[in-house]
């Protein structure tokens, strides 16, 4: 990059990340994104809609794929421009649900917000990952934030109300403690009358993306979803650190330790009444974690009712 103007080193970030498969691409002043100085970047990476295939042994949503090659392309630019003396780093703690709801951009017409908490580009919907840049080169502004924030535009619809699985989204706003996937991504067992909801989703769930009017319907599945599909269920119950080597790449590796992957499979496996895991269940418990013996015994419990 000897030579380069500030301008082109500018120029340069934006070229890697559309090489990389992000668009849009939104650039602020960082003042209006809470930084000192310098430009925010939002960079997003869409995905395809698909519905959950319940007849699959194990389900991943095709958004942590997504986002996993989002994270990587993102780690490559920034080690890669600081080899070249590219002022570029990552900045996950900037928050982005603020910024969404006040976004005024050349680039998009509106970012808004669902009753679900999830919020939707024009022409995508809530399919998207986005990954924070923070640098101090020359890369243009496109977009501002507006004074007055905007909220949900659901209007009358009550779709996501209505499918809902386990209650979640009511009038009144979203109940994080009744959603699939915040326990999920809690790392914790989920109350029982989750569990039961659960079904063979391992990472994700949908249901509220799924039905709404402002998302595509699925024309095929994903295709890191279909990388997923020969994933077994009885897998990851006999070799979990196996299987978390395997999933890692795909859905992170704090989501895949061999632990959460295994309570959550115990989970799967009492959702679904899996009768042909009881061996494999009642192995595990007498695993060392607790959180895993319960899981096993719950899942245990979901045989014998059935």
């Amino acid at each position: 990059m000897d030579g380069k103007t500030e301008q082109g080193r500018g120029e340069w970030i934006l070229a890697r990340l559309r090489e990389s498969g992000f668009d849009p691409i939104l650039v602020m002043p960082g003042t209006e994104a809470g930084e000192a100085a310098g430009r925010v970047i939002l960079a997003f990476m869409t995905y395809l809609p698909e519905k959950r295939d319940e007849e699959r042994d194990v389900w991943i949503h095709p958004y942590y794929p997504v986002s996993q090659r989002a994270y990587r392309a993102v780690e490559s630019l920034c080690r890669e421009g600081s080899e070249m003396g590219i002022r570029v780093q990552q900045a996950p703690e900037v928050r982005l649900k603020p910024i969404f709801a006040r976004i005024e951009s050349e680039e998009i017409a509106w970012i808004v917000r669902g009753r679900n908490t999830l919020s939707y580009l024009p022409g995508v919907g809530s399919r998207f990952h986005v990954q924070t840049l923070l640098t101090d080169e020359d890369v243009p502004v496109n977009t501002y934030l507006a004074a007055e924030g905007r909220g949900p535009e659901c209007g009358s619809c009550r779709a996501c109300l209505e499918a809902c699985p386990t209650g979640a989204i009511l009038d009144g706003g979203f109940q994080k403690e009744r959603c699939i996937r915040f326990w999920q991504l809690s790392g914790k067992l989920a109350p029982e009358e989750i569990r039961k909801a659960n079904r063979n989703r391992l990472i994700g769930c949908d249901v509220c993306q799924w039905c709404c009017p402002k998302n595509r319907r699925p024309e095929r599945a994903a295709e890191d979803a279909q990388r997923q599909r020969e994933i077994a269920l009885r897998d990851i119950l006999e070799n979990p650190k196996g299987m978390s080597e395997q999933l890692g790449p795909a859905i992170g590796r704090n989501l895949a330790l061999p632990n959460r992957l295994l309570t959550q499979a115990l989970v799967m496996a009492g959702a679904e009444r899996r009768q042909g895991l009881k061996e494999q269940v009642e192995a595990l418990t007498v695993h060392p974690s607790p959180s895993v013996r319960e899981a096993a015994a719950w899942a245990l419990g979901q045989f014998d009712e059935g």
